[in-house]
């Protein structure tokens, strides 16, 4: 069995990682990993880099995104807001092609201080073709527990997912 890295930021996550994705997709290759994921936060700025070197390398590269979702609505400015983290991946072009709608609509209409955002609308608009992960420990799901909420929510919370993406396009990130 081999192993996929699907969580990666490269120095295109401004201020969350420093790797360069020539130097990542290198030492998948030499690791014999089939497949990489770039998941930078709020952009796709390495993507058509990434893409590139691992095709020239032979790894499949898998094109994704951290992107923000807050609870209250993509504006919602105040320092309350319950802002959440979620992975998404490419499955295809058409996959691809929401990604840049997610991101694109973030930066122009959801960025607020220093996070661009979209909202639980705006992401159930442009979920079709893309799979996600929970996330890291600012996700959803990971917050909900923290704070308390029982099963029976955080099971309600993954149903959500499940019938935004699909019951078998969202994973739970260990």
């Amino acid at each position: 069995m081999s192993f996929v890295h699907l969580h990666l930021h490269t120095h295109y996550s401004f201020l969350q990682g420093l790797g360069n994705p020539e130097a990542f997709v290198a030492r998948a290759k030499e690791l014999g990993m089939p497949a990489l994921a770039i998941t930078d936060t709020d952009n796709l700025h390495g993507a058509f880099e990434f893409y590139l070197l691992c095709k020239k390398k032979g790894v499949k590269p898998i094109i994704g995104v951290e992107v923000f979702i807050c609870e209250q609505g993509q504006r919602y400015e105040a320092k309350d807001a319950k802002v959440y983290s979620l992975i998404l991946l490419a499955k295809n072009f058409n996959g691809y092609k929401n990604l840049i709608q997610l991101t694109t609509k973030a930066y122009l209409d959801g960025n607020v201080g220093h996070k661009a955002q979209i909202d639980f609308r705006i992401l159930e608009g442009y979920s079709r073709d893309l799979i996600a992960l929970s996330g890291d420990l600012t996700c959803e799901l990971a917050q909900h527990i923290v704070s308390g909420k029982d099963d029976t929510f955080l099971l309600e919370r993954i149903a959500y997912y499940q019938r935004v993406f699909g019951k078998d396009n969202y994973f739970l990130e260990i």
